[in-house]
């Protein structure tokens, strides 16, 4: 009976070790479909997707590098993404809609903010998601970006 003890033990410490990895693997996919890229090294380019499943989102980029948000939009039923606020280290530099690739009326596509970053510190974008003709947002979002020196 002790020899099949012993024989297990390294069976369950290799199981352990699967699991562990798999979990560590499970994590960080978890995290990068956040779009929040907090921890990663700042670039010269980033891009954060507002997905409308969360509200706040953050990035970091170098200063004179620019700042892609992208957001899914149907203007078409009235609703576009629009800039409520900016930091005054900021710069509007386009904004522009992409179609969506299929013909089927009534599709959306993406509405694409492109921001160059003008000043080291941190910058806050606010957006909403709203009908000009409406006074309440259907949906708004917070994009922190950390704008670092070169």
């Amino acid at each position: 009976n002790s020899a099949k003890a012993i024989d297990m033990v390294p069976l369950r410490i290799s199981s352990m070790a699967t699991l562990l990895l798999m979990a560590a693997v499970l994590m960080n996919a978890e995290g990068s479909r956040g779009q929040d890229v907090q921890a990663a090294a700042p670039t010269s380019q980033a891009t954060v997707q507002i997905d409308q499943q969360k509200t706040d989102y953050h990035t970091n980029v170098l200063k004179d590098g620019t700042v892609r948000i992208e957001m899914d939009s149907t203007p078409s039923t009235g609703y576009m993404w629009v800039i409520k606020s900016m930091g005054s280290g900021l710069e509007k530099k386009s904004s522009d809609f992409v179609p969506p690739s299929t013909q089927m009326p009534g599709a959306g596509g993406k509405q694409v903010f492109v921001l160059d970053a003008k000043s080291v510190g941190t910058q806050i974008v606010e957006l909403a998601y709203r009908r000009s003709w409406e006074k309440e947002d259907a949906y708004q979002a917070k994009v922190e970006i950390d704008v670092k020196a070169p």
